[in-house]
Formats: structure tokens, C-alpha cells, sequence
């Protein structure tokens, strides 16, 4: 070459060939096989299960692999990286087709995955050494539409090859194919990229690099809207041919109507390619966002209108693929091209977030019935809902004070890690709650959780404070915080007897909406009209989920109110007292009243206890209600309160799988609705309120 392809008007056909080949080439891996996998059980003697990890593992090494070939590539060179991959990919195809027994074909696929993931991982980072701006950006719209057509390629070429010339014949295509990819690698590709010098042992080297990824919030954000928006369509592959087979389409035409989306996706990565230098990433990742949510939208509208029809179904999720196409490949792009000497690092964590997000996408169609299209739009809505967040967060206008020095210890990653600890530490929490009501008394349960947090509260600060902790300015304010969180607490353990933990998670989302209404009388806050019309469409959301008057209505429901209106009390008591006591002794203030109220109370209530099992789980209670507390003020110390409090949303995930896991219990569509309207209006009173503070 003459010049540096990043200066070319055009890009040379053949390098961009090259590159989209070796990035396709674990997706070809992954998926040529699918149609042998119904025969293997047969002709293995294997379980299904067996069979089953054949896929799994693959893509686990797939995934996992990402993370060290991309700062390998980095400090050693991207060639070379990708040269050893390949050779793994070639040894694991070859031992695969050569393999007697599942165990071998098992050991045979893992590695062949390892070997796959450089391509994905080097061609992206390729990508970024050698293109610029928007050629990049074009660049990235050409490898989606090679990724969108690789798998119903691949499974229909895999299977005319199994037909014809067995199954061990897609093995070996795939071992041809790796040499061929050796050969143009070594031969057309640039001998070294961007390489860090090896100052430094390769480990901490690593580390070092997905550390300072890490402290990026414009990286996870972009990361954050590809592994959202990987999780949607991988919900949608999931889900169809489960709201199809409903419908009546047999095996047989689940395919067609499925190639639509990934047909539809190929067009708007076309289209991309040709727009990007006209409207620019940020138009592009724009439209593509609002186009997915119209077609979400539209899917959700014709499945509660009655539509069961298969076009009904699968004509919206033309606009889910075509908007997937205006938003990916300028994301991509974003993602790698943020810190070029990080790039291979970057499209490691990238990759391995879509394909984590992926498979919880596809784990959570498991959760709800599929009898029609609305629980799938419901769900893909959410994960969509979460890519649009992180988009506004990576978009949204830069005020004067947010350009400003970041104060001491700002690290959003891990204020984003402690506020989701705590989002599952709560509803584990709840849900033993629930399961020892069973046997025992509400009061009784309560009294456990509140003695057994109040007394780790005790061992962890009495030997740095002393008795001096109790010492506080406004005792009134402090025991009247301590009645109401044991009236919360002991209103929410009373409900989640009759009603779901899914539905008990919903209603209390509303406690940030009552603090907005009362901030103005109790704090004398100002309180916008705007703020108002969110909170309304946030009870909206508890009518939705409560449903009073029908069938489904049940009183312990109110019950939950009562504890979202006595926690936001509270809240707001806790905010007056922030500025006088400190904060140690809130802590053991909040706990110390009811301890004392309840220890009278509880022998009137007392239920013998029936194990030492039971016991441990009782006094854990009080571990993990501390432990979520803990964890909250913590992501308070690394990231503003309205950064990281949209995370505390992730009780819902977490409510919707301990209830499955402890009591069968799954929520329906108006509950998924319902909880998705409150958090919409949650996330939009907050904003409003950093506005104003701002």
C-alpha cells in the first residue's frame, strides 16, 4: 500500500473483505453446526444436556477469550494475535470432526470458540488502527451486514452439509476456511498495530487497561447501549419462535418470519454506510433509537388489540432490525474509537457484554408465558428502555457544572457496581422474608430482621464511636425515622404474604414520587408542574399494576403503598437530619427504636422455632438488609445520587427471579407494564430533579 488506508478516500475492497471474513468467522463456527445438534444425542448416546454444552461452551470461550485477546493485541500487535487464533480455531475444528464421543467434542468446541474469538475481537480493533471518523463508522455498517446475514447462512449451508455429506462436513469447511483466513491474514493484513510497549508484566498490563476503560463513562455508556440492544434482539430470537408456534406456524415457517428483522437490520447497516458522512453518529444512533422504539411500540399496541396473526408479529420487527442498524454500527465505532491505544481492549469488553446481555436476553423469555406477543414486546422494551438511558447519559447537553473537576473518588463504574449489589441484595432479603411467613408470625419476622441488622450495626461501629453514637441533636426527628422504617418494614412483610414479590417491587417503586409531592411541604422545596405530571403517570402505573375492581385486586396491595408513604417519610426525615447528626448514628438510630418496640411486642407473637436452618436464615435478614444499605451509600461516595439511583431498578429483575426461583411466581403482562411505567416516571422525576439542582 501507498498510504495509510485511514487516509483513503475509499477503502480498499480487499482489505475490507479480509477484515469482515476474519470477524465473521466465529459466527460461521458458532452456528454452521446448529442443525447437526438435533442428531447428536442419537448418534453420541448423549443426553440433551450433554449435547446442549456443546454450544454453551463454545460460546463461553467465545466470549471469555475476548478479554485477553484484546490487550494482548494492544501491547503485542494485532496480526500476530490474530494468527495465533486462527491456529486454535483450525486445531479445534479438526479434532472436532474427528471426535467419537460428546466429551470430545465438548473439549474439541471450547477450544475452537478460543481460537475464534481474535477475529472478532482484532478485526474490530483493525478497524479503528485503520480508518478514520466516518469511513470508520461506514466500515462498521459493512461488518454488520455480514454479522446479520452469517447465521441463517450458516445454518442453511451447515445443513445441506450434514444432509449430503455428514455432520463431521462442517468441520472440516471450517478448518478449510482457517487456513484460507491464516493465509490472507499473514498476507494482507498489516504486520503490527498500535502495541504498547512491554514495560510491564502482560497481566497488569491488562488490568490496567480495563481500569482506565473502566473510569470512561462515555465507554460504558456505548457498551451499555450495545449490550442493551444485543439483549433485545437476542429476547427477539428467543422469544419468536415460542409467540410463532402460538400463532400456529409450524417449524417449518419459523425461519421466514424470523428473517425479517436480520434482513431489515442488513438494510439499515446499507443505509448507514451511505449516510453517516451526510448526518453524522449522533443523528444515526439517534434515529436508530427511535425507530426501535416505534417498532416495539407497534408490536406491544397490535398484540393488546388482539392482532395474533404472524405478520402482526413479525412486520414490526422490521423496524426493530432496521433502527438496530442505524444504532450498531456508529457504536461500535464510538466504542473502539474512544481511546485508539485501547482499542482491542475495547472491542474485548464489548463483545463480551453482548454476549453476556445476550444470554440474559434470552434467559429471561424463560420468565413469562408466551401466549401471544405482548410479555415478548414487554420485555424487549425494557432492555430497549435501558439502552435509551444510556444513550441520553452519553448524549445529553454538557452544562458548565458537570465540565467541571470531578471530585475526589469519582469512579461511576463501581458507584454503578454497589448500587446493583444492593438491588440484589434487597429483593434476596425479601424473598426469605416471604418464605419464612410461611411458618412464622410477620412480627416475629420483622423483629429478626431489624434485631439482627441493628446488632451488626453495633459490632461495626461501637468499637470505633463507643457509646458517643447515640449522642444526637434531635432525638425526636431520629426516633420518629426508627417508628417509620418498622412500620415500612413490617407493612412490606405483612403484603408479600398474599401478593408477589414482582408486584410488591412495582408499588414500592413509588416511594421516590411521595418524596416529590411532600419535599414541598415538609422541606420547602419548590416542586415543578413537570415533576407533578411524572409522579401522576407514575400512580398511573400503580393502577395498572394493582388493578382495583377486578378480579386480580387484592388488599394487601394498599398495604404496599402504606410502606413506599412511610419510606419516603423517612427519606425526608433523613435529609433533615444529614446536616446534623452523623451519619453512623442515623444508622443505628433507624433500627434502634423498633428493636426496643419490638423485642415488647414479639412474645405475644412468638412462634417456636422449628430448626437451626431457620434460625440462620432469620438472623440473615438483618445481614443483607445491612449489607443493601451499605452498598447504597457506598455507590453514593464513587457517583452522584441521580447517576447511579436509575440502577436500583434492577429489584425488579432480581424480585421477578427470586419469586420463580422460591414460589413459581411470574408476573403478568399489566404487572410488566405497570412496573415499567412507574420506573419511566421514576427515572424522569429524577432528571428533572438534577435539572433543577444544576
Amino acid at each position: 500500500m501507498s498510504q495509510p488506508p485511514s487516509l483513503l478516500q475509499r477503502p480498499s475492497g480487499w482489505l475490507v473483505a479480509n477484515l469482515l471474513a476474519q470477524i465473521a468467522f466465529g459466527l460461521l463456527a458458532m452456528t454452521i453446526c446448529l442443525p447437526s445438534m438435533q442428531e447428536w444425542g442419537a448418534i453420541f448416546s448423549a443426553q440433551q444436556s450433554q449435547v446442549q454444552l456443546t454450544f454453551s461452551g463454545f460460546v463461553i470461550a467465545y466470549g471469555g477469550l475476548q478479554l485477553v485477546y484484546g490487550p494482548l493485541s494492544d501491547r503485542h500487535g494485532r496480526r500476530a494475535i490474530l494468527l495465533i487464533g486462527l491456529t486454535l480455531g483450525l486445531a479445534g475444528s479438526v479434532l472436532a470432526a474427528c471426535m467419537t464421543d460428546i466429551q470430545g467434542l465438548v473439549f474439541a468446541r471450547v477450544l475452537q470458540g478460543a481460537g475464534s474469538a481474535a477475529g472478532m475481537v482484532v478485526g474490530r480493533s483493525m478497524v479503528q488502527d485503520l480508518f478514520q471518523g466516518p469511513q470508520r463508522t461506514r466500515v462498521m455498517a459493512f461488518i454488520g451486514m455480514a454479522l446479520g446475514l452469517c447465521p441463517p447462512l450458516a445454518t442453511v449451508v451447515g445443513g445441506q452439509l450434514h444432509v449430503a455429506l455428514g455432520w463431521q462436513a462442517n468441520f472440516w469447511v471450517m478448518s478449510g476456511l482457517a487456513v484460507v483466513l491464516w493465509l490472507a491474514a499473514w498476507r494482507g493484513l498489516p504486520a503490527k498495530g498500535p502495541a504498547a510497549a512491554p514495560e510491564s508484566h502482560w497481566l497488569r498490563a491488562m488490568v490496567s487497561a480495563y481500569t482506565r476503560l473502566a473510569k470512561e463513562p462515555a465507554f460504558l455508556a456505548y457498551v451499555a447501549i450495545l449490550a442493551m440492544t444485543t439483549a433485545t434482539f437476542y429476547t427477539f430470537l428467543s422469544g419468536a419462535p415460542i409467540v410463532l408456534g402460538s400463532y400456529g406456524v409450524g417449524p417449518e415457517g419459523v425461519g421466514w418470519y424470523i428473517m425479517m428483522a436480520p434482513l431489515s437490520y442488513i438494510v439499515g447497516n446499507y443505509t448507514t454506510s451511505h449516510f453517516i458522512h451526510r448526518l453524522g453518529e449522533k443523528k444515526m444512533m439517534l434515529a436508530g433509537q427511535t425507530i426501535t422504539v416505534m417498532g416495539l411500540l407497534l408490536m406491544l399496541a397490535l398484540g393488546l388489540m388482539g392482532w395474533k396473526t404472524p405478520l402482526a408479529f413479525a412486520m414490526p420487527m422490521m423496524l426493530l432490525g432496521l433502527g438496530h442498524g442505524f444504532l450498531v454500527p456508529p457504536t461500535l465505532a464510538g466504542s473502539v474509537g474512544l481511546i485508539p491505544a485501547l482499542a482491542g481492549s475495547a472491542a474485548a469488553v464489548a463483545g463480551l457484554m453482548q454476549q453476556l446481555m445476550g444470554a440474559v436476553g434470552g434467559f429471561s423469555v424463560g420468565l413469562v408465558p408466551h401466549d401471544g406477543a405482548v410479555n415478548l414486546s414487554c420485555l424487549m422494551l425494557g432492555f430497549t428502555a435501558l439502552a435509551v438511558l444510556a444513550h441520553w447519559r452519553l448524549h445529553r447537553p454538557q452544562r458548565a457544572s458537570a465540565t467541571a473537576a470531578k471530585p475526589m473518588g469519582y469512579r461511576p463504574w463501581m458507584g454503578i457496581l454497589y448500587m446493583c449489589l444492593a438491588a440484589s441484595f434487597f429483593p434476596v432479603m425479601n424473598g426469605l422474608a416471604k418464605w419464612m411467613s410461611q411458618s412464622y408470625t410477620s412480627e416475629q419476622v420483622v423483629w429478626f430482621r431489624t434485631v439482627s441488622h441493628l446488632l451488626l450495626v453495633l459490632m461495626v461501629l461501637l468499637p470505633k464511636y463507643g457509646v458517643g453514637i447515640l449522642q444526637t441533636r434531635r432525638p425526636w426527628l431520629q426516633l420518629g425515622r426508627s417508628t417509620l422504617l418498622m412500620a415500612s418494614t413490617i407493612l412490606f412483610f405483612t403484603a408479600i404474604q398474599f401478593v408477589s414479590l414482582a408486584q410488591a417491587a412495582s408499588i414500592s417503586f413509588t416511594a421516590p414520587l411521595i418524596v416529590v409531592l411532600l419535599a414541598g411541604p415538609m422541606l420547602g422545596e419548590k416542586v415543578r408542574m413537570s415533576r407533578i405530571i411524572g409522579v401522576i403517570f407514575g400512580f398511573a402505573g400503580v393502577l395498572v399494576v394493582i388493578r382495583p375492581g377486578s378480579a386480580v385486586f387484592h388488599w394487601a396491595s394498599l398495604l404496599i403503598l402504606g410502606n413506599a408513604c412511610c419510606y419516603a417519610v423517612y427519606q425526608l426525615l433523613t435529609r433533615k437530619v444529614a446536616g446534623i447528626d452523623r451519619p453512623e448514628t442515623s444508622v443505628v438510630y433507624s433500627a434502634l427504636l423498633g428493636s426496643v418496640l419490638l423485642s415488647l411486642a414479639v412474645p405475644f407473637f412468638w412462634t417456636p422455632l422449628a430448626s437451626l436452618s431457620d434460625v440462620l436464615i432469620l438472623c440473615s435478614l438483618g445481614a443483607l438488609g445491612a449489607l443493601g444499605h451499605y452498598c447504597v451509600a457506598r455507590a453514593m461516595t464513587y457517583a452522584p445520587a441521580n447517576f447511579v439511583s436509575p440502577f436500583n431498578y434492577w429489584q425488579m429483575v432480581g424480585s421477578v427471579a427470586v419469586g420463580y426461583w422460591l414460589f413459581d411466581d411470574l408476573p403478568d403482562s399489566y404487572t410488566w407494564l405497570g412496573a415499567g411505567m412507574i420506573i419511566v416516571a421514576g427515572i424522569y422525576v429524577g432528571m428533572k430533579a438534577e435539572k433543577a439542582t444544576s
